[in-house]
């Protein structure tokens, strides 16, 4: 498998497979090998399983008060505005969503750091502040995550689970970790190329589901 273009952003948003209601994809990852590696590999994947993008509210706020008094296409093409939502209207609007936005932030936040992810994509390939200052829906955002996660969303219903036939083999100095997940549209290739680059000594494997569990 290539490694990711140099410059993410040079990727053509045609190439990006990004829906607007993603497709749910399961998987299921098992990595073996040495146990001190496979130790290594568990703690560098744990994190709070999402992405911690830096959200101008004061922009999103602007943006959604403009939009409350923008005349819909229809109207425009009539030629007329129609009686609507004032300025200060508008305004309060927007200022109440920002807060209903920044306090579910706060509750997610919050969750995410009680429950931590065995799989954080941004944990073993972490997104940069730069790309993490764009927000989710930018396309140089979806751009890098393409083109260095193979997905643009993070994993979600990440479930550690015992793998059987690694009975016994810690005994023998070798370790094992199976978890099972469900991606965006695709399979998180890019991530999983860089793994088996960082540890060359450890077998990971990936298989896709039938059908998400």
């Amino acid at each position: 498998m290539p490694g990711p273009p140099a410059a993410a952003g040079g990727i053509a948003a045609t190439e990006i497979l990004c829906l607007p209601s993603p497709d749910w994809l399961a998987h299921r990852l098992t990595v073996t090998g040495p146990l001190a590696s496979v130790t290594s590999f568990r703690h560098a994947a744990a994190g709070p399983g999402r992405i911690p993008w830096q959200l101008d509210y004061e922009r999103l706020e602007e943006d959604w008060s403009l939009k409350l008094l923008a005349p819909s296409p229809s109207a425009q093409d009539a030629g007329f505005r129609p009686a609507g939502i004032s300025a200060q209207g508008s305004r309060t609007a927007a200022r109440q969503m920002r807060t209903a936005l920044e306090l579910l932030e706060a509750r997610i936040q919050a969750l995410a750091a009680r429950q931590l992810c065995p799989l954080d994509l941004h944990a073993l390939v972490p997104v940069p502040q730069r790309i993490l200052a764009l927000g989710p829906d930018h396309p140089e955002s979806l751009a890098w995550l393409w083109a260095n996660w193979g997905t643009t969303w993070p994993l979600r219903y990440v479930d550690a689970f015992s793998n059987p036939d690694a009975a016994g083999s810690s005994a023998a100095g070798q370790g094992s970790l199976s978890l099972k997940f469900i991606a965006a549209d695709w399979t998180p290739w890019r991530v999983i190329a860089a793994l088996r680059e960082r540890w060359p000594e450890l077998e990971i494997s990936l298989a896709v589901l039938p059908r998400a569990e």
